[in-house]
């Protein structure tokens, strides 16, 4: 997601200081945990051999500031000023000396000594003395992050897609979480973003802002999809889609609505729809009906890729297998299996316990959230 600021409010000002002559303390030694005295460079200067990124260890120095230091010499709130007011990433510009018009900018402040660390090319440093002055456009303080939630997935999709795209090989998981609850245009930013598509639909507002969020999913798809074509990757990469829960941000009231009619609270609430796709596919749709879950996506998936693996260690099965659809369930104290050919019918296995007795209550595990009907679609 990008992350929504107040950066368009914000002050820039004009910040100076010099580049820092080192000092040494009047006992110029440190002593090691072994009793041996050093005498080492420390703070301040230009280090020449020191650069952002490098390692701090093994280097025969203490509290090495590396680039150029700089500090405002004209009082302490002066240079308070500068350091608080200056920012990782914001431009300073050498203002004198022979070094003059050379830019680079803050990597940080140093506490205790109250310095401000620039960077600088190599070659600027070459020109550079003590006392140069150095002029930074300080941009950043007063800075705040506005919330967003849900965040958006396209966004999501702009950002990482391209980290991975070019790759040989790749496997990447996304947590899609822009149809998340909950659904009104005041707490829900994707809702509020996609409103108008939705807003002449035939439903409650909460159930039209349930759609809007889900739109912003659709637009992530389609950025995915596209960027991976431009890739040329489209026709060699395999795209599942599965849903992990039902939308219990919405009442059986609400959620009837999207379905047409009175939704069963106990096992219809849970069908969901598990879509498996490739570029490279040809013919039409194949639609498997029977009743399958999310433990079965990764042996259909090891099997569809032809990756061994012991079934022993998967509780799920190939949803492409002949074996019949078998997904469990926990209501209240009893376990049901469904798992017949008639998608409307189910058998209860027992009840893999007695009750307490005194009226306590005994948790069951819910094995499987969401029974999915599977989409093969070219």
């Amino acid at each position: 997601m990008s992350v929504r600021t107040n950066q368009d409010r914000l002050v820039m000002q004009c910040v100076m200081g010099e580049i820092q002559h080192p000092t040494v303390k009047e006992l110029p030694v440190r002593i090691d945990c072994e009793g041996r005295v050093h005498t080492l460079p420390n703070t301040g200067s230009i280090v020449y051999n020191v650069r952002l990124g490098d390692s701090v260890y093994g280097l025969a120095g203490d509290h090495i500031e590396p680039g150029v230091t700089i500090k405002n010499y004209r009082s302490g709130s002066e240079n308070a000023a500068l350091n608080i007011l200056s920012c990782i990433g914001n431009e300073a510009v050498v203002v004198s000396g022979d070094a003059k018009g050379a830019k680079g900018f803050v990597t940080g402040t140093h506490g205790g000594v109250e310095h401000v660390l620039l960077y600088f090319p190599r070659e600027d440093l070459e020109r550079m003395t003590i006392g140069d002055r150095i002029q930074i456009r300080a941009l950043g303080q007063g800075l705040e992050l506005e919330e967003v939630w849900p965040p958006s997935d396209l966004e999501m999709m702009e950002k990482i897609v391209p980290m991975f795209v070019s790759e040989d090989k790749f496997m990447v998981y996304c947590l899609t979480v822009s149809g998340h609850l909950t659904y009104t245009q005041d707490t829900n930013a994707m809702s509020a973003r996609h409103w108008e598509e939705v807003s002449g639909l035939p439903y409650s507002e909460e159930v039209r802002c349930y759609l809007a969020a889900q739109m912003e999913l659709e637009l992530a798809m389609e950025s995915l999809l596209s960027q991976l074509e431009e890739a040329g990757k489209l026709n060699d990469t395999v795209v599942v889609l599965s849903a992990d829960h039902y939308p219990y941000g919405l009442t059986d009231e609400q959620y009837s609505e999207l379905l047409g009619h009175e939704v069963d609270p106990v096992f219809e609430i849970f069908q969901n729809t598990l879509i498996l796709w490739s570029g490279d596919m040809e013919g039409a749709a194949v639609h498997v009906d029977k009743y399958c879950s999310s433990l079965d996506v990764m042996p259909t998936l090891s099997n569809l890729f032809g990756l061994e693996y012991d079934s022993r260690l998967l509780m799920g099965q190939d949803i492409l297998s002949d074996a019949p659809g078998l997904v469990i369930f926990s209501v209240f104290s009893e376990i049901f299996i469904l798992g017949t050919n008639a998608p409307s019918s189910f058998w209860m296995a027992a009840s893999l316990y007695t009750p307490p007795k005194d009226g306590l209550s005994l948790e069951v595990i819910r094995f499987v959230p969401t029974p999915q009907e599977v989409i093969f679609a070219p």
